[in-house]
């Protein structure tokens, strides 16, 4: 999720904030339409993947926390 919004941001030449609000503004004007107020939340997120550019991550590898990485011992490391 980092790489893409970073992408983005340097893309349009935006800061953080203006990506996320974007984001916000597009799923709110979409989330607020009649039909789709009424579908299940499982069902709305599949209809947005199904929008979504190809090698695009699905939505819960995007939304997924990140990890640090794991530190490899030294073997010097008791």
């Amino acid at each position: 999720m980092e790489r893409l919004v970073t992408k983005v941001m340097e893309e349009r030449g935006l800061d953080r904030t203006s990506v996320i609000k974007l984001a916000l503004y597009m799923f709110t004007s979409y989330a607020s339409r009649q039909e789709v107020r009424r579908i299940p939340l499982k069902e709305l997120v599949a209809r947005i993947e199904s929008r979504v550019p190809y090698r695009f991550p699905s939505f819960a590898t995007f939304a997924a926390p990140r990890r640090p990485a794991l530190r490899t011992r030294s073997l010097r490391e008791p």
